[in-house]
């Protein structure tokens, strides 16, 4: 496994899933910069209200879907 979620997101190739075993507590921003899938698997991503998730790419090339949070 990986220690953050920004790890997992720059080990997934592009258009591939990340799938999050816990809940996440997101210490710092986590970047994106590729097309993936980020399967939340029933557990929620939280941090800070400082701490946000950034999707960036040329021309709208990144897409981040998110799917399966069954958390309020």
């Amino acid at each position: 496994g990986f220690e953050t979620l920004q790890e997992a997101v720059d080990a997934a190739p592009i258009g591939g899933t990340v799938v999050l075993r816990q809940d996440v507590d997101v210490a710092s921003a986590v970047t994106i910069g590729k097309s993936i899938t980020l399967d939340l698997n029933g557990h929620a991503v939280s941090g800070a209200s400082s701490c946000t998730v950034y999707v960036h790419g040329s021309q709208g090339e990144a897409k981040v879907v998110i799917r399966n949070s069954t958390r309020a």
